[in-house]
């Protein structure tokens, strides 16, 4: 299913550099026969794209309708049809094998950043950078340079983020009163952590102390940002072997695995179970996306607080991996990437960048630095300062074209440890194993 917008598309430069990836191969740039084609091509020809979209997730394509609009078409002519995915990212994702296998990929897709680098191995998306470079009205000073290499892989530019959210914690700031728990006092360390969870649950005041998602988080965001902040890795330096022994993961799975034993963590691993018994009031802590802010300001019917996500130790630095939305381009007809590129334009520019804000409230960073400004206010309230936006760094991806199936592996394993009890040591082992063959 899919429904169509027109837009409109700027004067993007009239000499454009063609780079044809061919999948899994290198790409190339630059032949006589692409400098011939981009001569006939008219700045101001029309031209449709189409863009494959997570259409369940509303806080993402919302504002990409809002912004691509009628008007916008008048003033350039470019046509975008969104193409539904009938799902969210992991949809998406699934959309796009299939097109690879059957031949029709997208023009370009919005994905889950994460997942930028899986495309990018797999030699399927095209770098922006001849557009960018073509394009005198782009300006890249007037973005947030931590997010703008999100999507650089080899000096190429091959997606920019739409949204990026960080980890923050959550916590039910009546639960902690009720604990004896001082609600301006938020655990920083995970040995903070353990204490106010297992007084929240001696004390009675709420089933569980805390939860943790796993099961339906496809790239352990969570985890990566504790892991990363320990000063841990899930692969060595060269990438060409796990390093599921990590000291950090090892504590990390270990200290999880003793407090659902024990019942302080609660006995659900996914989104929806930990939503709904958090607004009950059954959970006092959970760490969630910085974009969830809306939803808890609309659902909780109790006094709830902001804090940084706790670390492991002590003296740790806090890393912010951002989550979110990005914008890939596939299609290697250079009428077709212009008008990937306007759509594109839009989207990261100030009318795209305030379009998400309002959507998501405040809880999540984008490219346009205007469209910062006017929600400092909400970043302050949801733990964010200036310092931790420029530190940014994407979620961390294995390399190849399995990397959701090594995560997959993982989460399983570490969901063995605290759904059935399984030795938390072993079944790390199990998992490195299990996925070693997996790296390319």
């Amino acid at each position: 299913m899919s429904h169509t917008i027109a837009t409109s598309r700027r004067r993007a430069g009239r000499h454009l550099c063609i780079v044809v990836a061919l999948a899994f191969a290198a790409a190339s740039c630059g032949s006589d026969d692409a400098t011939d084609e981009r001569a006939e091509v008219s700045d101001d020809a029309p031209v449709s794209v189409e863009i494959l979209i997570p259409d369940t997730s509303s806080n993402i394509v919302d504002p990409a309708f809002a912004v691509l609009t009628p008007e916008f078409t008048e003033r350039t002519g470019t046509t975008v049809e969104f193409v539904n995915s009938g799902g969210d990212y992991g949809a998406v994702e699934e959309r796009i094998l299939a097109a690879r296998v059957a031949g029709n990929l997208p023009d370009a897709a919005i994905i889950s950043s994460a997942s930028i680098r899986t495309y990018v191995d797999a030699g399927l998306v095209q770098p922006f950078d001849p557009l960018m470079g073509e394009d005198d009205s782009f300006d890249p000073a007037t973005m947030v340079p931590s997010l703008l290499n999100f999507g650089v892989y080899d000096d190429q530019t091959f997606g920019f983020p739409l949204t990026a959210s960080w980890v923050v914690m959550y916590y039910n700031a009546e639960v902690f009163l009720a604990a004896g728990l001082d609600p301006d006092d938020p655990p920083s360390t995970f040995g903070e952590l353990e204490a106010a969870a297992r007084q929240i649950v001696e004390s009675g005041a709420a089933r569980h102390g805390a939860a943790f998602r796993f099961s339906d988080d496809p790239n352990m965001w969570r985890l990566q940002n504790v892991v990363t902040s320990g000063g841990g890795a899930l692969v060595d330096d060269d990438e060409s072997e796990l390093t599921f022994d990590d000291p950090a993961l090892v504590e990390l799975v270990d200290f999880l695995a003793e407090l659902a034993a024990d019942g302080v963590v609660a006995p659900y691993y996914d989104a929806s179970s930990i939503s709904e018994a958090y607004f009950r009031g059954d959970v006092g802590m959970t760490f969630d996306a910085s974009s969830g802010a809306r939803t808890h300001a609309e659902s909780a019917g109790f006094d709830y607080r902001i804090a940084p996500y706790p670390v492991l130790h002590d003296g740790d630095d806090r890393v912010l991996l951002a989550g979110g939305a990005s914008i890939v381009m596939f299609t290697d007809d250079p009428v077709r990437q212009r008008g990937v590129w306007e759509a594109v334009r839009e989207l990261i520019g100030p009318a795209g960048g305030t379009a998400y804000q309002a959507e998501q409230g405040g809880g999540v960073v984008v490219l346009d630095t205007s469209a910062n400004e006017t929600v400092a206010e909400q970043h302050a309230e949801l733990a964010l300062t200036p310092e931790d936006v420029d530190a940014f760094a994407p979620m961390f991806q294995f390399p190849g074209r399995s990397a959701q199936e090594i995560w997959s592996i993982l989460g399983d394993e570490i969901l063995a440890t605290l759904l059935s009890g399984k030795d938390p040591a072993e079944a790390l082992a199990d998992a490195e194993a299990a996925a070693e063959s997996l790296l390319p």
